[in-house]
């Protein structure tokens, strides 16, 4: 406890998103009212956000109705945008590390709604890789960081090594989504191990959906069971 009031004294909690003083959480009560829970209002199936749609149940996106995803379902904490989306940025380009304990609990405040406190204690959950050279830029994978909180709250076992990416893969900054999808092709390689296990996905950011369909199909060649994703944010789809 004294320990705890020498670190807060020394380096004081502040807001992920505007830097006001915290006495705890992730935002202060103005960012914090900028935060759309992201299985309120997306696709029953990959987790897109569909803002526009009339509340009811949860709605399937023409996508998934033509084309089901390889994984069983995803669902996003929340919708990206507002305060959430400064704190990704920050917390993604400008290194701030610190902010990785903040959002996985922001993340983990999700799980039962989300769905993911009902699965299976043998399901593993597996982190999308990064590139080397943002690993290195950024000094560490934002969903590694994302995988390991959510393994440790829901008392999953949690592996980093269940996909790698192939050599020669580009970032996918600034590309549409045609592009994405086919930079992704074949992008991921899966580990023998994922055979016939039940698996959880965790990516911090879904933007077009080509990442998490991608790695998915990986781990599905690669003879895994089941794959379900978890998101931190996921972008408002382009049809909501």
């Amino acid at each position: 406890m004294l320990m705890k009031s020498l670190l807060d004294t020394l380096w004081p909690a502040t807001c992920a998103a505007c830097d006001s003083p915290l006495r705890g959480g992730c935002f202060c009560a103005l960012c914090a009212e900028t935060l759309v829970p992201g299985c309120e209002v997306c696709c029953s199936l990959c987790g897109e956000i569909l803002l526009g749609r009339p509340p009811g149940p949860p709605a399937t996106c023409g996508s998934c109705h033509l084309r089901p995803p390889a994984f069983r379902r995803a669902r996003a904490a929340f919708a990206y945008g507002g305060a959430l989306q400064t704190a990704i940025v920050r917390w993604k380009n400008d290194r701030r590390t610190i902010l990785s304990r903040q959002l996985a609990l922001l993340m983990m405040g999700q799980a039962e709604a989300a769905g993911w406190t009902k699965l299976e204690k043998d399901v593993i959950v597996i982190p999308v890789p990064t590139t080397f050279r943002r690993a290195l830029r950024r000094g560490f994978n934002p969903a590694g960081h994302l995988a390991r909180g959510l393994g440790r709250h829901l008392e999953l076992c949690c592996r980093p090594d269940g996909l790698t990416l192939s050599t020669g893969v580009v970032a996918s900054k600034g590309m549409g989504r045609g592009l994405r999808q086919k930079r992704l092709q074949r992008a991921f390689r899966a580990s023998s191990w994922v055979e016939g296990t039940d698996l959880l996905l965790v990516d911090d950011v879904r933007t077009t959906g080509g990442t998490i369909h991608a790695a998915a199909k990986a781990l599905r060649r690669a003879g895994a069971r089941s794959v379900e994703v978890a998101l931190l944010a996921a972008v408002q789809g382009p049809g909501s």
